[in-house]
């Protein structure tokens, strides 16, 4: 994963593709469950959404070495879900 990610050559361009799509079909995945149980969720696309929890979660364990604990996601996942309604 980190030579995907670290290394800018056109012949990851593939691999790197795939591995993201599989993880936004699980995000997929996880939402339609959510709306199916009948919790609040969000309009926001699957792609947008992981894009959006997994920021905040390498900008800590990457630039600034701060800690990402439990309360820590679950103010992330508060605040992408901010206002949504079943």
């Amino acid at each position: 994963v980190r030579s995907m990610v670290t290394v800018d050559d056109p012949r990851f361009d593939e691999q790197r593709a795939t591995f993201w799509q599989g993880r936004y079909d699980h995000a997929r995945t996880m939402i339609d469950r959510a709306r199916a149980r009948g919790e609040p969720t969000t309009d926001l696309s699957p792609q947008m959404l992981l894009e959006m929890l997994i920021a905040p979660i390498h900008f800590r364990a990457l630039l600034t070495h701060q800690q990402t604990d439990r309360s820590f996601i679950t103010a992330l996942v508060d605040a992408l879900l901010g206002g949504a309604e079943s």
